[in-house]
């Protein structure tokens, strides 16, 4: 019989959306069926854990990832700022980041379950390049 994966809002009435087992599932899911959305979660991730916590800062970094990887479209800055505010979205659903308002806006921060993800994908990149 399968284990059933307990809902931390259900079952658990703990006010987390998604238990790290079930974060786990979702980022292996998306590292085994959907790598492109999985390297771009990842490379916003270490774009913040490097000190590019500003929507302009993850937007130019963004536009420069979009641009090489989808060569011949035009990013607008329109186009840019809604991907990036999905990402986001996503990413805080996950207990990746969270979002801080400063003043009229708004910076992103990595959680200690984003810190722990970005930290293990060092450690396995460095390990590949061994």
């Amino acid at each position: 019989m399968k284990k059933k994966t307990q809902n931390p809002v259900l079952d658990l009435r703990n006010p987390e959306s998604l238990s790290q087992e079930e974060v786990n599932f979702l980022l292996d899911h998306l590292g085994d069926h959907l790598p492109e959305e999985f390297e771009h979660m990842t490379m916003a991730l270490i774009a913040i854990a490097t000190g590019k916590q500003t929507r302009q800062e993850l937007n130019s970094v963004l536009k420069e990832y979009y641009m090489r990887y989808h060569e011949g479209i035009a990013w607008s800055h329109t186009v840019v700022s809604t991907m990036r505010s999905g990402l986001m979205s996503r990413l805080n659903d996950l207990g990746l980041i969270r979002r801080e308002k400063r003043g009229k806006n708004v910076g992103y921060r990595l959680t200690s379950r984003g810190i722990k993800y970005v930290d293990s994908v060092r450690t396995s990149t460095t390990e590949m390049g061994k």
